[in-house]
């Protein structure tokens, strides 16, 4: 027993210095039978695992708790059927971490058998696969809001596709798209979209109640607040924005002759550090929907004014004949 736990060290310690020389998360060694997963220190923290205790060794379930909700009953299945064939252990999922950001890691690991070909062991290793997710999110993201613009054909329509988009790509429970008078201090049209039962964001936006965030945004600033409690910019704001499920918001403004016109808007239930590409990704979308808005808003009109033409025709027609 004291000769497997040497092994069982040093086999830890090869995978941590292999982990060292790539984007490894972490190594991991569970053993089946006590129920007791081993794990490094950058594993641990990724999981929300006190260090020690995943050194220690704790249950399975307790490194389940970082694991998004909705990729934990596919993590489960993957687990289940390697226990069940033997087959190698892969699965890709996201981390959801202390801060509220979101990582997105590949766990690969093979179950080590005794010779009656039970299981007994499972260890494994982790990559952080966040950047190439985030891509691969994106992207998809901008073709769903390139199919949404040629295919939509109201400007209500087009920017409520725009907040659902980049809601969902940003990992954010609220987002809004606004269209602003330049000439009035007063939003006048809102487009929102919410995941898990979340209020809606634009209901609390506007240029009057929450003047400082305006003011940066009236500049052509980007405001990213990691928590509206600490921000200078939202600290006397707190009250109402926790009482609406926000905690954390990034903002990216569309200027047209030096005069704000639009924003688009994502926010998050728990203090979140919001990253360059984050703001870089919600500057892209909220060009972009504010030039198909404008686009539908002017076919809008065209329609409008050909559906008069025909009316003020057809009302000439019967005029004439009246008259005749």
């Amino acid at each position: 027993r004291v000769r497997l736990a040497e092994e069982q060290a040093e086999a830890v310690e090869r995978l941590d210095l292999a982990l060292s020389a790539g984007r490894g998360v972490g190594a991991w060694d569970w053993d089946i039978a006590e129920n007791l997963v081993r794990a490094d220190e950058r594993f641990a923290r990724l999981y929300g695992v006190d260090p020690l205790r995943a050194r220690q060794g704790a249950p399975l379930e307790v490194f389940f708790g970082a694991i998004h909700p909705d990729d934990l009953p596919d993590v489960r299945d993957r687990i289940n059927r390697t226990l069940d064939t033997g087959e190698a252990f892969s699965a890709e999922y996201r981390l959801i971490q202390t801060d509220g950001t979101v990582h997105w890691v590949v766990a690969e690991g093979r179950c080590v058998s005794d010779a009656d070909g039970r299981p007994q062991r499972l260890p494994g290793v982790s990559f952080d696969i966040s950047d190439r997710k985030q891509v691969e999110v994106r992207q998809a993201a901008l073709l769903r809001l390139h199919d949404a613009l040629r295919d939509l054909d109201s400007p209500g329509a087009v920017s409520a596709a725009a907040a659902s988009v980049v809601g969902e790509a940003v990992g954010g429970t609220q987002a809004v798209y606004i269209s602003i008078d330049p000439q009035s201090d007063f939003v006048f049209e809102e487009q929102t979209w919410t995941a898990q039962g979340a209020p809606s964001l634009a209901s609390i936006l506007s240029q009057q109640d929450y003047a400082p965030v305006f003011a940066d945004l009236q500049l052509g600033q980007a405001i990213s607040v990691s928590n509206v409690r600490e921000d200078p910019r939202t600290r006397a704001m707190e009250p109402p924005l926790t009482a609406k499920g926000l905690a954390a918001f990034v903002a990216a403004p569309v200027l047209e002759r030096q005069q704000l016109v639009a924003v688009l808007a994502v926010s998050a239930p728990r203090p979140r550090n919001w990253s360059p590409e984050d703001v870089a990704f919600l500057r892209d979308v909220a060009e972009r929907t504010r030039s198909g808005v404008e686009r539908a808003r002017g076919a809008q009109a065209l329609r409008a004014s050909e559906a008069r033409l025909r009316f003020l025709d057809i009302l000439a027609t019967d005029v004439a004949r009246l008259t005749d």
